[in-house]
């Protein structure tokens, strides 16, 4: 099996979250998790939220701003989708990062590798 460089986003619903690493779990033993917290920004579209995430603690992004871009980004649930799609983008130019989607990310498809809608 591959080693990828898997980033998992969390946040606080825990179903989300425990499918995220359940699916990173089966795909590689070396994974990093990573809890994000939202502000009252979270309520926005996700339309507005990709091209800069509003709604994510400024200190946590920096944070995964500054680590080594993954290969893989696996989330659920569509808040983490658009900060999913934002550190794509960020880290597009040296880096393709691959971007698996658990349920309904209120984005364009175009922009993950997988959707799995449970």
């Amino acid at each position: 099996m591959a080693n990828f460089k898997i980033l998992v986003l969390i946040d606080h619903v825990i179903d989300n979250s425990n499918q995220s690493i359940s699916l990173a779990s089966k795909i590689s033993k070396d994974y990093c998790v990573e809890q994000v917290t939202y502000n009252h920004f979270a309520k926005l579209s996700n339309h507005i939220l990709k091209l800069f995430p509003l709604h994510i603690d400024k200190a946590k992004l920096l944070e995964l701003r500054n680590n080594i871009a993954p290969d893989i980004i696996i989330c659920s649930g569509r808040r983490l989708a658009a900060l999913a799609v934002y550190l794509k983008n960020f880290y597009l130019p040296n880096h393709d990062v691959r971007i698996i989607q658990i349920k309904k990310p209120d984005l364009d498809p175009a922009y993950f590798k997988a959707i799995i809608l449970p």
